[in-house]
């Protein structure tokens, strides 16, 4: 969102050079100033007497015409009030910017305000993955797996020098999936500091093929590692059934695996486990048919599979579903604390959508818009990349489809002030939530893999210039470029931790910062 734009205009004051050209006071320029209701006056500038409508006389003595000091005040009086009520318009159009830049600070994925050109201000030694939780001054986080090897270590760098707190091993295992430790970071416990929090992952040691589908392989044997973010230390370790998934809910975890009946099993508990806040526990042989990862999504617990539920975060039912065809797959996941989504497994590119509000649903063609950095003001409607990735759909939440954006998705997306921000093929275009029509398009390069980032003025894409990768910012408002920046060559990918722009390599981390490196 741009600065509020108020235009001011020079005035210029201009006085006679001949006093003597100038109208005498009291004597009128107009050959005869006399109309209905209003007397002459004459050039002696003797009074008349003036009746209003209502009856009231007044006299008129000498003429009211200012003199030329006085209008020379009045002019000056003026400009000075203009400029004051511009001043104040744009105080009154800052203050209103700065209170939607800080409401967008808590929106996932925004950037903080950027005033100018990025550049490389560190780099770290190792290869990390791009889920990052920054807590007390570090990124912490797993490496990466690209490269060939199959060890994975968790580790924590300074964030603002990329230099290495700690690293602890948690996979030494040529059996381990790519990326085979997934780490979450609960909230500080009521009273305590940041750096008392702890991180919690689970490590993933072997993996065996799928009883239900032998081509594909579910870990066969995974750990809880639960570990001191501010050193490192080894607060837990123990062994967890095969299926067993995780996320953070609050202070605590949320911990699902397959239960003795075959049911699914869902605990909140605190992360070293020694109290439980709830239990839920499926019908018996109903859920988690196949591996599958409990979600956390907007403070909803997502229990996904065939048989599937979303609890609140109290353990109870918000709403569920069971074995139906078209089956449910097993990912679902609920967008902006409202809306269920359900890839169907038996109908390929359809997907289940349910307003959790009302309770309606409806299945569309396409996939539902689900990691896109999005600041709200588009919530009455639920959007959709069809399924063959040929336009962009906005649905009502009764199911009626609102518009239609032609054009493949080239990579990105942003929501903010109610326009629908993405790349289609070799053009930005900024859509309008309500109408579909376009606002606003701009040609720039193809590039996929970037991604698009926003700071809310400012909407910033990773683009090929030559050999040579550069930053572009442009702005929301218009499409038009305000600065390029470049970027290290080896960069594959920009994301947002916290507020700040990072980029990922094969070969280590980067940050990206403002001003010279």
């Amino acid at each position: 969102m741009g600065s509020p734009r108020y235009e001011m205009r020079d005035v210029e004051l201009v006085e006679p050079d001949d006093r003597d050209a100038a109208p005498s006071p009291g004597r009128s320029t107009a050959p005869d100033a006399t109309g209905p209701g209003r007397s002459a006056t004459t050039g002696t500038g003797a009074a008349d007497d003036a009746v209003e409508p209502d009856g009231r006389r007044w006299r008129r003595g000498r003429s009211s015409a200012p003199s030329r000091p006085a209008r020379r005040a009045w002019a000056a009086a003026l400009a000075a009030a203009l400029a004051v009520a511009a001043g104040a318009a744009t105080l009154v159009g800052d203050h209103r910017e700065q209170e939607w830049l800080a409401a967008l600070a808590d929106v996932p994925g925004v950037l903080a305000p950027l005033e100018g050109p990025v550049s490389e201000a560190w780099r770290t030694d190792m290869p990390l993955w791009i889920e990052l939780h920054d807590v007390a001054g570090m990124l912490v986080g797993v490496t990466d797996t690209r490269d060939g090897t199959r060890d994975v270590d968790v580790v924590a760098v300074d964030a603002d020098t990329g230099e290495t707190v700690w690293t602890v091993p948690a996979v030494r295992s040529r059996l381990a999936p790519l990326r085979g430790v997934r780490c979450v970071v609960p909230d500080a416990a009521e009273g305590a500091e940041d750096g008392e929090r702890v991180v919690a992952c689970l490590v993933v040691d072997e993996l065996g093929p799928s009883p239900q589908d032998l081509s594909r392989y579910e870990p066969t044997a995974s750990r809880l590692l639960v570990l001191a973010v501010a050193t490192g230390e080894v607060l837990s370790e123990t062994s967890v059934d095969a299926t067993t998934s995780l996320a953070a809910i609050g202070t605590d975890l949320v911990v699902m695996q397959r239960g003795t009946d075959g049911g699914v099993q869902v605990v909140r508990t605190d992360p070293l486990r020694t109290r439980e806040a709830w239990r839920f526990e499926g019908p018996p042989r109903e859920g988690l048919e196949e591996y599958t990862s409990v979600r956390v999504d907007d403070g909803l617990v997502v229990v996904p599979g065939q048989s599937g539920w979303v609890l609140d975060g109290q353990g109870d039912v918000v709403t569920s579903w069971s074995r139906e065809r078209p089956a449910s797959s097993s990912w679902a996941e609920v967008v902006g604390g409202r809306t269920l989504v359900r890839p169907l497994r038996d109908a390929v590119g359809a997907t289940s959508v349910t307003d959790l509000g009302s309770g309606d649903s409806f299945t569309v063609d396409g996939y539902p818009l689900t990691r896109a950095t999005d600041d709200g003001t588009a919530a009455d409607v639920v959007l959709v990349q069809s399924s063959a990735g040929e336009g962009l759909e906005a649905y009502e939440r009764s199911g009626d489809r609102r518009w239609r954006a032609e054009g493949p998705d080239a990579g990105g997306l942003v929501i903010l002030e109610g326009r629908v921000i993405r790349v289609e093929s070799e053009r930005m275009e900024a859509v309008d939530v309500a109408t579909g029509e376009t606002a606003w398009e701009t040609a720039v390069p193809s590039a996929s893999q970037y991604g698009l980032l926003t700071d809310g003025r400012l909407v910033l894409r990773a683009e090929r210039d030559g050999g040579d990768v550069v930053v572009t910012a442009r702005g929301v408002e218009d499409g038009r470029t305000r600065w390029q920046a470049d970027v290290p060559d080896d960069v594959q990918h920009l994301f947002v931790v916290s507020g700040r722009m990072y980029g990922y390599t094969s070969e280590g981390l980067v940050a990206l910062r403002e001003g010279d490196a």
